[in-house]
């Protein structure tokens, strides 16, 4: 996955697990632009609404909280879908058996990406 030439706040890390990789990525871009990146994943269900969660206390260690930002599905405007690469043969993800994807709207034209990938 190619992060936006324009992308602010990048952050990233990758865990390697027993029995499988996994790989964190978050960033901000104009609405436009996530929007045309969750398009490209050409997910399985379109993005849906979701209703926040209270944050995990403590929160994972593995999880986005590595990165210095809330779990995706504690924090409020956001949307979320995933898709399978190898299931619909997308060869450009073919390393990885899911993606998750959440937007955040932050307000003022600007949409925080989460990315989670297996």
């Amino acid at each position: 996955m190619e992060i936006p030439a324009g992308a602010e706040d990048v952050r990233g890390a990758g865990l390697d697990g027993w029995d499988s990789d996994g790989y964190l990525l978050s960033f901000t871009v104009p609405h436009a632009e996530a929007e045309a990146l969750a398009a490209d994943l050409r997910l399985d269900q379109p993005l849906r609404a979701l209703t926040p969660l209270p944050p995990r206390e403590p929160p994972s260690p593995a999880g986005f909280a590595h990165l210095g930002l809330p779990d995706p599905d504690t924090v409020p405007n956001a949307r979320s879908g995933g898709v399978c690469p190898p299931c619909i043969g997308d060869k450009r993800r073919s390393m990885l058996q899911s993606i998750g994807i959440t937007l955040q709207d932050l307000g003022g034209g600007t949409t925080r990406v989460y990315l989670g990938g297996q």
